[in-house]
């Protein structure tokens, strides 16, 4: 309550830090909130995606760059279940699929999500990894978003003992 006696107002739900936090721990308003946000700014990019005179390798680095950071910054630290990372994966694909000129499954079963990554994967990193002899691999946002989410499991298992961090996550 407040000083006077009144008590505070309990929100059903907040914006904190560009993220929805509610009670009923909402994954899908966030992740559904985040995808529109992101095809936004794909729309807004709409010219550059099919006028543009780069190649398609530059157009896969603004997807990743661009896109990647609107859609997924925030999320790696929720839970998010395994259907939402499948939409945000055929998110991703559908914008790979545009800028390859790839045509849906539906229309060509060759054309699989497995082809599409690694056609992706051969025009972004074909040239580097012969050069270099690696095996650079064009990931899927939830590959992503699980690494994120072990980079920040290893940061707070390396904290010290007294790091807030890891007090409240361990």
């Amino acid at each position: 309550t407040f000083s006077d006696g009144t008590p505070v107002p309990i929100a059903k739900e907040v914006v904190y830090l560009g993220s929805i936090l509610s009670n009923t721990h909402n994954h899908r308003k966030e992740v559904a909130k985040r995808k529109a946000a992101a095809m936004a700014t794909w729309k807004r990019l709409d010219i550059f995606w099919k006028k543009a005179n780069c190649p398609p390798k530059f157009k896969l680095i603004v997807l990743d760059a661009v896109v990647r950071s609107k859609l997924v910054y925030g999320l790696d630290c929720i839970q998010i279940p395994e259907a939402a990372l499948n939409s945000l994966n055929a998110f991703q694909l559908k914008g790979i699929r545009n800028i390859l000129g790839i045509t849906p499954t539906f229309i060509n079963r060759a054309n699989t999500n497995q082809t599409v990554f690694e056609q992706a994967t051969e025009v972004r990193y074909g040239d580097r990894n012969r050069a270099e002899q690696t095996d650079l691999q064009m990931r899927s946002f939830s590959q992503y978003l699980h690494q994120k989410q072990a980079d920040i499991l290893g940061h707070v298992i390396r904290a010290d003992a007294t790091d807030p961090m890891r007090t409240v996550s361990l």
